[in-house]
């Protein structure tokens, strides 16, 4: 099972296209195993992000053990809402379409996860003008630089 683990990770992290000095966001870290694969890798910070402040502390331990600690940041939040993250915006675009692809793991069809998810990028609108840090940026759109698959047409 762990090396299955190690080719799903090593799959992500590839297809992060990530460089050195790099800053990636773990969102729902658990035990940091993408974040800790992608600190190997050469990224300039991690920051691991989850709702559970023991998997966090956990996280905090290993990446003191591994002498990679001042290349990390920890936040304790809901996916929906990172606060201590400073570009909201893109923190949000993020969501909205990995939401796609959870929901079709989660048994929706992609018609469906998709129309949830243009519904939540109006809301994330709405609140992008109230609050000008959750505007989602202008890469966040099919084929941006912030689109995770530019073929997929998932995200509008």
């Amino acid at each position: 099972m762990l090396e299955e683990l190690a080719v799903l990770r090593d799959r992500v992290l590839d297809g992060a296209a990530l460089e050195d000095g790099d800053v990636l966001l773990d969102v729902g870290c658990g035990n940091g195993l993408i974040g800790f694969g992608a600190l190997e890798r050469g990224v300039g910070e991690v920051i691991f992000a989850d709702v559970s402040a023991a998997l966090l502390e956990d996280c905090r331990e290993l990446a003191a053990k591994a002498g990679v600690l001042e290349r990390c940041r920890f936040v304790e939040s809901p996916a929906e809402d990172l606060r201590g993250v400073a570009d909201e915006g893109t923190t949000e675009c993020y969501a909205l379409q990995s939401g796609v692809q959870l929901g079709e793991h989660l048994g929706l069809s992609q018609s469906t996860a998709e129309r949830l998810m243009r519904a939540q990028r109006v809301e994330s609108t709405l609140r992008g003008r109230q609050n000008p840090a959750y505007a989602l940026p202008a890469e966040c759109r099919d084929g941006g630089r912030l689109d995770l698959e530019p073929a997929s047409g998932w995200f509008p």
